[in-house]
């Protein structure tokens, strides 16, 4: 069972991969909580390895002018799962200003779970697949010359049935679309007049 009665069955349901946790793992699983701060920094050897369950966890980057990148932003599922085979975290591991919740195991013993349990290793090929696929489509979308060819492609790739939702403030989508935040605002109003968006607070619809 996991930490602090966590119930297993229903954060299961929300990300499968847990469904195929080894029994070690389970009883290894700390869950915690916490609105913002970092986790983990950028150029520290990993110690552990996160999976969020409501919220929002980020790898950050700073370029040389201080503005922040966000290189993974995990609203459920696991998160800087490329540090399991590094000598140390490549971006800052980051709570969002929002609450939030996430399991934490400590790295060895899940490098270790992954050696020796053919059925976790299925599992963990499908969370590597997914954020493949995440990855190629944030690479074509931060190929895009315009600002609005980035919008709609966010809103396109990440909605459903052409609508998106925003989950995060403007100010974080505009660093996740590689824009400023003055940038994304005059985008999305030059998309709403022209007729190519409709905006509903703050639920985006293709038109």
């Amino acid at each position: 069972m996991f930490a602090n009665s966590l119930d297993e069955t229903a954060w299961s349901d929300l990300v499968p991969a847990l469904k195929a946790l080894p029994e070690g793992l389970r009883a290894l699983a700390r869950l915690e909580c916490g609105s913002a701060g970092v986790l983990a920094h950028q150029g520290s050897v990993p110690q552990s390895i996160f999976c969020v369950l409501r919220g929002e966890l980020r790898l950050v980057r700073h370029d040389r002018d201080g503005h922040e990148l966000i290189v993974q932003r995990v609203v459920r599922g696991f998160v800087a799962e490329a540090s399991l085979d590094m000598p140390a975290y490549h971006c800052h591991v980051m709570v969002a200003a929002r609450a939030s919740r996430w399991l934490r195991w400590p790295m060895a013993a899940f490098r270790q779970a992954l050696a020796e349990d053919p059925n976790f290793q299925t599992a963990w090929r499908g969370v590597l697949a997914q954020e493949v696929r995440r990855l190629r489509a944030q690479t074509e979308r931060l190929m895009l010359h315009s600002a609005a060819e980035r919008v709609l492609h966010y809103v396109a790739c990440e909605g459903r049935s052409g609508a998106l939702r925003l989950s995060q403030p403007r100010n974080a989508w505009a660093a996740e679309l590689g824009l400023s935040p003055e940038t994304l605002y005059r985008t999305l109003r030059r998309l709403r007049e022209t007729g190519r968006l409709r905006i509903e607070a703050e639920t985006f619809y293709l038109v």
